[in-house]
């Protein structure tokens, strides 16, 4: 558990690394002109990663050998998921209400363009980028809390089979 955190902490220190050297990027390049391509190439990975949590990460959370590599792909995914949905909400914030918006987006946290994405979006009555928001929000904080999940469960199966390790070693039982 303590190594799928520091693994999220760095992944999300690199996210957060990459997203400002982005931020940087457009902004020197004279605004959203390489934004489609950033986008469409993140659109792609996450569209990898998404089929990775329908098909294989699946099966691999049956074994318990296994289940430790399906948390941390579970994990990293949703992290893909979470970097798609903070774009969709900078580039929907920033279409609806401009550099304003996203500022103050950015000021609540650095993640406010996503719910200000969400009203903007409502406001607009364009129920597609609502839902699109929405549902990218529910699957990223899905896939991170299965993800979690998971690694807890390996936690505590590698914790059992030390006990019972124990248990057999000493060649004394002891029920508490």
């Amino acid at each position: 558990m303590n190594k799928l955190k520091e693994l999220g902490s760095l992944i999300l220190g690199w996210a957060v690394f990459i997203g400002f050297v982005t931020i940087g990027i457009l902004f020197l390049k004279g605004g959203l002109s390489i934004l489609p391509g950033f986008i469409n190439v993140l659109y792609i990975i996450g569209g990898i990663a998404f089929l990775l949590c329908l098909t294989i990460l699946p099966f691999l959370c049956i074994f318990k050998s296994t289940r430790g590599v399906a948390a941390i792909g579970f994990y990293i995914a949703s992290y893909v998921f979470g970097l798609q949905t903070w774009l969709l909400g900078f580039v929907v914030t920033l279409s609806f209400w401009g550099w304003f918006g996203v500022i103050i987006g950015l000021f609540l946290a650095g993640i406010g363009v996503v719910p200000l994405g969400i009203i903007a979006s409502l406001i607009h009555r364009e129920w597609f980028l609502v839902g699109n928001l929405v549902l990218s929000l529910a699957l990223t904080y899905g896939v991170r809390i299965l993800g979690l999940w998971l690694a807890e469960k390996v936690d505590n199966n590698s914790n059992h089979i030390e006990v019972t390790a124990t248990v057999i070693e000493n060649d004394t039982i002891q029920i508490e």
